[in-house]
């Protein structure tokens, strides 16, 4: 075989376009279908990173440091959490967990790549065509909770989205960016119908955090606005009975059905051994073991609805240190970016990311397992884009947006 066609070969399953169509596959399977086809294409998005690894197309010294800490701390929770296991581990919860790291590399490695100019512009379309897909799930079919079984799932993906939708209206040119106005309608309207306080808190507040504290331009006092006046329309209309929701869970914050759950998660820590505060208990043994302490009806939960007593429980003091000290490294380290880059679009961008990252924390954190697909396929995306974006960002100087 002459040498042209072996650099042809490699140039074909080396190409960033099987990167691309596995993670859009990837996301749209996720968000839009809610099916197994997410595991299909994460996989795939695997095997192609790995023959980027075999042509040397991405190579070990192209990982940023971050990156290395991100698969450390990964695989750490999984071989710990298998090895302490008394009870049989929850396999399940350790693929998401490697999923999750997939997705973080091919974001990395497509990011490596050359690609055509406009491709970029995939990403605004697939996010729309998703909240139109969801939209027409809820509003044409009738289906409460678009293509999921929850309102916390479909809740998800709003508060995930509707940061990204905004950016793209701000930053993109021509007329077409008030088609993104549109979008983000319809993704607030899918939110506000999903009726989850826990994710519309931690939106809002998210939001609030990064408009206040990040933001010095007339779009801190535009996006306080339209959160002002979206929640004056909310009082007054009590649009899917939002407000009435809110006002009772702050008047009843001490009946809110995790208040018990909580308690039993901490009678569960309590009798736990030396050896268990420091290396865990082993990934899946929360769901074995708390049926044995639950003293409220809620005895069919599999996880505390706290991902620091579940990490805690499961993982011990040292995995919980490495998740949150790694989440807190990467908030920081995001937080001076947006601060100090002088790149306008790019801190804008960062911005954007750090309300998704916080709503994600947020909302996750009091309504998924943290070993769940909804939990870890979101934090792919996330982190694979905001280490991306960081890495993109460095020696950059201040210029506030």
């Amino acid at each position: 075989m002459t040498r042209i066609k072996i650099e042809s070969i490699k140039t074909a399953i080396a190409s960033p376009y099987w990167l691309i169509l596995a993670l859009g596959g990837a996301f749209f399977s996720f968000f839009a279908l809610n099916r197994g086809g997410v595991v299909v294409f994460i996989e795939l998005g695997a095997f192609f990173l790995l023959l980027n690894f075999i042509t040397r197309d991405y190579t070990f010294k192209q990982i940023p440091l971050n990156l290395w800490a991100t698969a450390a701390i990964c695989v750490y929770l999984i071989l710990s959490g298998y090895f302490v296991s008394s009870q049989k581990p929850h396999t399940k919860s350790m693929i998401y967990a490697l999923h999750m790291l997939s997705v973080v590399f091919v974001i990395h490695c497509l990011n490596r790549k050359k690609i055509h100019v406009h491709t970029d512009k995939l990403i605004p379309v697939m996010l729309s065509i998703v909240v139109c897909w969801q939209f027409g799930t809820v509003y044409f079919l009738g289906r409460p909770y678009g293509t999921f079984t929850n309102p916390h799932y479909l809740s998800n993906f709003s508060i995930l989205v509707i940061p990204l939708i905004v950016y793209y209206f701000v930053c993109s040119p021509g007329w077409y960016r008030f088609i993104f106005v549109l979008i983000c309608i319809m993704d607030v309207g899918l939110l506000l119908h999903s009726g989850s306080r826990p994710a519309i808190l931690s939106f809002t507040s998210a939001s609030l955090l990064v408009l206040v504290f990040l933001t010095k331009s007339r779009l801190k006092w535009i996006g306080i606005s339209v959160i002002f006046i979206l929640f004056v329309m909310l009082y007054i209309t009590n649009y899917a009975h939002i407000f009435s929701k809110i006002s009772h869970l702050i008047l009843n914050l001490g009946a809110d059905e995790r208040v018990p759950i909580w308690l039993d998660s901490l009678r569960m820590l309590k009798d736990n051994s030396f050896l268990s505060w420091v290396f865990g208990n082993g990934i899946g043994s929360f769901r074995a073991i708390y049926p044995q302490y639950v003293t409220s009806r809620f005895d069919a939960m599999v996880f505390p609805h706290f991902h620091l007593f579940e990490l805690l429980f499961e993982n011990g003091l040292i995995g919980a240190f490495l998740v949150f000290g790694g989440m807190l490294y990467v908030l920081v380290a995001a937080i001076r970016k947006g601060k100090n880059t002088n790149h306008k679009t790019i801190s804008f961008l960062m911005k954007c990311m750090l309300v998704v990252f916080l709503s994600w924390l947020f909302h996750s954190n009091l309504t998924f397992p943290f070993y769940s697909k909804y939990t870890q396929y979101s934090l792919g995306f996330i982190l694979g884009t905001l280490l991306v974006i960081l890495e993109k960002s460095n020696g950059q100087s201040k210029e506030e947006i």
